[in-house]
């Protein structure tokens, strides 16, 4: 749907596959409804509705267990990290919720590069490389987008590594 810029048909879409299910609890079609919904955000420029839309649902998220599955928690801490990172840029960097929304990035890298996956390095990568455009460090950003780069591609994963090319070649302008 974010191909054709049609944002607003996935939402309608994803809700009408959600609303299928049990309303009580939280279970798989919860999950990626909650990150679709994230991306939905971030495509959009959303970035407060995508970390609060996360946030707000991340508790039910660790109860269900869902996070036990290690393709499920990679993505879930993706999309965290990427919410989290957003949002803190659209904040003063001295604010102390921008401060603790880089904290919570910092986390989901962490916990995406302890994965060791070939797809999961990658996607901490880029969470820290937005970690350091926003600390102002042009340098270590750019060498972590070509390593993202370097791996989504090892993985076999080429739409992904076209991202952190782009998006480097924006820092050298």
């Amino acid at each position: 749907w974010m191909a054709a810029d049609k944002v607003d048909a996935g939402r309608v879409a994803i809700r009408r596959a959600v609303g299928r299910w049990e309303r009580a609890g939280f279970y798989d079609p919860h999950l990626w409804q909650m990150i679709a919904d994230v991306r939905f955000d971030l495509y959009e420029g959303k970035t407060t509705a995508a970390w609060t839309g996360i946030e707000g649902r991340w508790p039910s998220l660790v109860r269900s267990r869902l996070l036990v599955g290690q393709f499920r928690r990679i993505h879930a801490y993706a999309a965290r990290g990427s919410a989290a990172v957003a949002a803190a840029g659209v904040l003063q960097a001295r604010d102390p919720h921008a401060r603790k929304l880089v904290s919570i990035a910092k986390d989901a890298a962490r916990r995406l590069r302890k994965e060791a996956m070939a797809w999961s390095l990658p996607q901490a990568e880029l969470l820290e490389a937005a970690i350091a455009q926003l600390q102002s460090d042009k340098e270590r950003a750019s060498h972590l987008l070509a390593s993202a780069a370097a791996h989504f591609d090892a993985a076999d994963m080429t739409l992904h590594a076209a991202v952190p090319i782009k998006w480097n070649g924006f820092l050298s302008n």
